[in-house]
């Protein structure tokens, strides 16, 4: 038996891309309160949503971003029972035409700021348990593609990061 949302509190990053979308659509009913972190709010993404509790803005690429925007919603909602981590972006090009600034760009986006988040979320949970979701790739969790050099590797490192996690919090009521 799958485990109840009532009253839970779940951190969606990303709330205004694709996948935030859909997973905001995917909580609506549940009883799960969503508090949404992203770049600029959608107030008629907001409004037309009675389960987003608060919408919040915050560059998770920017540590102290990330401080300030756990320390409002721990303020504004109390500690929050699951983090989904979905902000990320893809790049594909060949490795040659690959600039640092570009590889850089996927790094703190895809894997800088899932450390940032999950850093951040562990500091409220680790006291009350909690999740962890982070969306990672083929690329990350398989194998590199050709001509996805940064996106592959940044995906993978995610991957790494993510079972480091939870094999760190292993038995005290933490998942990743």
């Amino acid at each position: 038996m799958a485990a109840s949302l009532e009253d839970k509190r779940i951190v969606l990053t990303g709330s205004t891309g694709r996948l935030g979308r859909h997973i905001i659509k995917a909580f609506a009913g549940t009883g799960a309160s969503l508090i949404t972190v992203d770049r600029s709010i959608d107030m008629e993404l907001v409004e037309q949503n009675e389960h987003i509790l608060l919408a919040t803005v915050a560059d998770v690429t920017k540590e102290s971003a990330v401080v300030d925007c756990f320390a409002h919603i721990l303020d504004e909602t109390g500690t929050p029972d699951m983090v989904i981590h979905t902000i990320g972006g893809w790049d594909g090009r060949p490795l040659l035409d690959t600039s640092l600034d570009s590889w850089q760009s996927l790094l703190d986006l895809n894997l800088t700021s899932s450390f940032l988040v999950f850093r951040e979320a562990l500091r409220y949970m680790n006291e009350k348990g909690g999740g962890l979701i982070g969306i990672t790739a083929g690329q990350g969790a398989d194998r590199g593609v050709a001509q996805q050099a940064a996106y592959s590797a940044t995906k993978g490192g995610l991957t790494r990061l993510i079972e480091s996690i939870a094999d760190e919090y292993k038995g005290t009521g933490i998942t990743a």
